[in-house]
């Protein structure tokens, strides 16, 4: 079977950008997807390819079903797979690279800025590492609804533009129905990219990778000015601290709304600061600091709680290929000993967005140091600190006791409370009164931060076993319950319910 190129633009279509493809060659490899025998779209996400130039109605054309399966390609375009290297669970690996997904170009959205379109599931490429290059629906499933659910949530994300099954089989540990899932994102560079590079002691191309990426994602940091060894430092200073501000913001939020990526090695962390490869990812049910999923993470490398020091070693790695640019001796040294000073500014810093993102939920404005009533940054850690070991003693759900909590303020309804949580409760009042600020001002402070509904593990796992027998009714519903999960709406109240204790799901898998 070959794949076809159009001649002409596709009704309806935007023709792609090639701008990754204007690297060096040793930054991809050029493939072709592979056709496959009968695609079959299931969802396709209107809005989205609106956004991003497509015509109303694109997602029920014969043309997206040929290029979003992989059947055709448009011509001019340059579909490739990216090179990365990475550190899986702490242990380098110097070739990973994208062995099931090929980038399709960019599309430009109403922003103004260009999006990279990628195939998930399209076949064999040179990083494939005798695997088939093809994926199963039940992850393709599983990342289309977490990285919507995400969207909806607040969460800077890689978005899903069309969810396909392809007519095939693919075999794991067992045969199952294969899919693709055309993702979208700003980047699909990872920190991995930057490891590639360094590891190979190739300059020329990580400079050209620094120079693409704060071109490209950076822009309002100076460019680095690579004749001058002190300017150099000076921008790849600047650009390290940009994306460990945004990578301290994206993981503050994933926590406070109880999710849990699963597998943050350093090619599953975007450069861009975006949540990207939801393989083992889940949310939490009970509160549990030490709680995993993935069933490869039997240490808790990756667990909920640890996520903020996997970010800073994480940060640690991509310093360090930076400080690859400099030759060996003082320079190099004193890049490093700048590099240094951030990581051990990283928990002070972690901590102010970890407290404001919780803060939020709470109704708190969190402000650093003393406030005209005399509450401190540390009084309000301890407010939040306490409510959480209580959820931990209790084993109560994280998102229902939140959105419980919320539900109380308004109400004013408390119901029984052991002494324990009316001593909090007494405390935390007198905090919300110090801060000044109106009942309802608190009160929509603590609805946009609490979620009534979460993509739940065991309502995942129910709508992929559905869809492996060919019905994706119940995806359908989920995708809407997932659509305003902060609104509290009776149609899907179902979705807002923890799982029975016999229904609870305790692993969780990558789904290569």
């Amino acid at each position: 079977m070959w794949v076809l190129r159009y001649n002409a633009r596709m009704a309806g279509y935007p023709k792609f950008c090639k701008r990754y493809a204007t690297l060096p060659s040793s930054f991809y490899e050029s493939v072709e997807p592979t056709p496959v025998a009968n695609p079959c779209l299931i969802w396709g996400n209107g809005p989205l390819g609106q956004f991003l130039g497509m015509e109303q109605g694109w997602q029920d054309t014969t043309d997206a079903l040929g290029l979003f399966s992989g059947n055709h390609v448009q011509d001019g375009s340059a579909p490739l797979a990216m090179a990365y290297a990475g550190h899986q669970f702490g242990h380098f690996v110097p070739q990973l690279g994208d062995g099931r997904a090929i980038l399709l170009g960019e599309l430009l959205g109403h922003d103004g800025q260009l999006y990279e379109v990628q195939l998930k599931g399209a076949g064999q490429t040179a990083f494939s590492r005798r695997g088939d290059g093809r994926a199963a629906i039940g992850p393709v499933i599983r990342e289309t609804l977490l990285s919507e659910a995400m969207f909806a949530l607040g969460v800077p994300t890689t978005r899903v533009l069309a969810t396909l099954s392809t007519g095939e089989t693919v075999v794991r540990d067992r045969a199952l129905p294969g899919g693709i899932v055309v993702r979208v994102a700003k980047s699909h560079i990872r920190f991995g990219t930057f490891e590639y590079f360094a590891a190979r002691e190739d300059k020329e191309s990580l400079r050209a990778l620094v120079d693409f990426v704060m071109g490209k994602y950076y822009v309002d940091f100076a460019p680095v000015e690579w004749a001058d060894l002190d300017a150099v430092s000076a921008g790849l200073l600047g650009f390290f601290d940009g994306v460990m501000a945004r990578q301290i913001a994206l993981v503050s939020k994933w926590m406070g709304i109880g999710f849990i990526h699963g597998v943050m090695n350093t090619d599953n962390m975007s450069i861009t600061g975006d949540t990207i490869d939801y393989g083992p990812a889940a949310f939490l049910d009970e509160f549990n600091p030490e709680k995993v999923f993935s069933y490869i993470d039997t240490g808790g490398r990756y667990s909920y709680g640890n996520q903020a020091a996997i970010l800073r070693w994480n940060l640690g790695v991509l310093g360090h290929c930076l400080s690859g640019l400099f030759e060996e001796g003082g320079s190099r040294r004193a890049f490093w000993a700048h590099i240094e000073s951030r990581l051990e500014a990283f928990e002070g810093g972690f901590a102010r967005a970890w407290q404001t993102e919780m803060g939020r939920k709470f109704g708190l404005t969190i402000t650093e140091g003393e406030t005209d009533s005399g509450n401190s940054l540390q009084d309000d850690g301890a407010i939040i600190n306490e409510f959480l070991g209580i959820l931990d003693d209790t084993g109560a759900d994280f998102t229902v006791a939140f959105r419980g909590l919320y539900d109380a303020y308004v109400s004013g309804e408390l119901g029984v409370m052991g002494p324990t949580l009316e001593r909090w409760w007494e405390r935390w009042q007198a905090r919300l009164v110090a801060q000044g600020d109106s009942q309802d001002v608190v009160a929509e402070r603590m609805r946009v931060a609490n979620p009534y509904i979460i993509p739940r593990n065991h309502q995942i796992e129910r709508v992929i076993q559905a869809a492996e027998a060919g019905e994706y009714g119940p995806f359908y519903e989920m995708m809407l319950a997932c659509e305003a999960p902060y609104e509290t709406r009776g149609a899907f109240e179902k979705y807002a319910m923890p799982p029975e204790p016999d229904a609870r799901v305790k692993n969780t898998f990558c789904g290569t």
